[in-house]
């Protein structure tokens, strides 16, 4: 099992609905994609289906886990979620990874095209070329609600979570 797989086992699917409950944001509509605060840290974007809740352990973390933190985590968490299901480009999408993860390239494909465990279904461009690198593009529009909460006495960098919806 790579590294990829057990980082996505940490995270698991809840069928049973999240419950939450809030009060409209001063000065926002109740339009496709506004929020509404809903207390506990929890954000919430109306017209969504998806919630998503995060325990990161961070050793010794003293930066900040603002918005392009949060975006970040929210991503790279539910790529891990999604198969990538563009074959044309896999193979230059797999050495760009090569060069910066300690897996065999045959582990890198196995783990991206991998749909059985993807609990987001499949996604034709996941993961696109960019620059000398890649751009993570899951489907997040799904996402209604974000929670993130830092463990910063943990004993070692992990991510944990529960997806609802």
């Amino acid at each position: 099992m790579s590294s990829l797989d057990r980082a996505a086992d940490r995270l698991w699917l809840n069928s049973t609905p999240c419950r939450l409950r809030g009060r409209r944001r001063a000065g926002s509509g109740l339009g496709r994609g506004s929020y509404v605060s809903a207390g506990h840290g929890w954000h919430l974007r109306v017209g969504r289906d998806l919630y998503l809740e995060l325990t990161i352990g961070a050793p010794r973390f003293s930066g900040s886990a603002g918005g392009q933190f949060a975006k970040t985590m929210m991503d790279g968490v539910l790529t891990a979620l999604h198969a990538h299901a563009d074959r044309e480009s896999i193979d230059e999408i797999t050495n760009r990874l090569r060069a910066r993860l300690h897996l065999t390239a045959p582990e890198i494909q196995a783990s991206l095209l991998d749909d059985q465990r993807a609990v987001l279904g499949a996604r034709r461009r996941l993961l696109v070329l960019r620059g000398r690198g890649v751009q993570c593009r899951p489907d997040d529009i799904r996402v209604a609600a974000l929670k993130i909460m830092i463990d910063r006495y943990a004993r070692s960098w992990s991510i944990t979570g529960r997806l609802c919806g």
